[in-house]
């Protein structure tokens, strides 16, 4: 048998190239599917991130709002910060009774080192807290 007889029959050449052609749609047809797909889910990724985005802007109202209603008088921070203080006041106005040998505020400063009360030098002095600024929105 000699090679002019292997190529002789036309299916002994056209099946694999067929075959070939039929491999090469295939991956085609997948490639295709696959940057529809891709682009379905970079339209889902915007929607998504355009929500967070809007659901952080919205929370960060509320937080500025809570902290502003707790800042304002009959608020839960200036309530605590206005007792805090009057505590203060009334514990140095105490130890200075004891300094002078008073028998009742010596009592009642030995009361409160017990139980683990020390008055701290900056007590009537609350520290400030920087003011907490909005994101930068991206636009």
């Amino acid at each position: 048998m000699d090679t002019n007889e292997k190529f002789s029959d036309p299916s002994a050449i056209h099946i694999p190239i067929a075959l070939v052609a039929l491999a090469l749609c295939f991956l085609f047809l997948l490639q295709i599917r696959a940057a529809g797909q891709a682009s379905k889910n970079m339209k889902w990724q915007m929607e998504s991130a355009e929500k967070q985005l809007l659901t952080q802007k919205t929370n960060f109202e509320q937080l500025t709002k809570a902290i502003a209603e707790r800042k304002a008088p009959g608020g839960g921070v200036f309530g605590a910060e206005q007792t805090q203080k009057l505590f203060a006041d009334i514990m140095r106005e105490v130890d200075e009774l004891a300094r002078d040998k008073d028998k009742d505020a010596i009592e009642l400063n030995d009361l409160f080192h017990k139980a683990g009360f020390n008055l701290p030098e900056k007590a009537a002095q609350p520290e400030k807290k920087p003011d907490v600024t909005p994101p930068e929105e991206k636009k």
